[in-house]
């Protein structure tokens, strides 16, 4: 069984303000106003409804993930598990915003660890 906090990208779901949105109301409502402020006017609280990686796709984040997916395909947890980690959609991933990095440190200290 996996842990549930840790997503198949290595973010910790425990952390992530978009999950802990989806289960409280108030900070839904400062969240959608912190995406207004980041260039996203139609941000609402109803947007947050993650249940994390391994809840319904359909309450997902990021419901066209293609990493969830993959390690689902293979049977592992997240990427540290892989023989090809790091592959390019990682690459491509940690290259995309800032937080993603954060996440495949994390990855790199589970696969280092083993």
């Amino acid at each position: 069984m996996p842990d549930n906090s840790l997503t198949a990208c290595g973010a910790d779901c425990l952390i992530c303000p978009i999950y802990i949105a989806a289960r409280d109301p108030e900070k839904a409502v400062k969240l959608a106003e912190a995406f207004h402020k980041e260039g996203q006017p139609d941000a609402k609280p109803e947007w947050f409804t993650c249940q994390g990686c391994y809840g319904s796709l359909a309450l997902h984040w990021s419901d066209d993930c293609t990493i969830r997916p993959c390690c689902q395909e293979k049977g592992l947890d997240n990427c540290s598990q892989c023989p090809e980690f790091q592959c390019e959609v990682l690459v491509k991933f940690e290259n995309d915003y800032p937080h993603h990095k954060a996440f495949m440190d994390r990855l790199r200290k589970i696969r280092d660890n083993k």
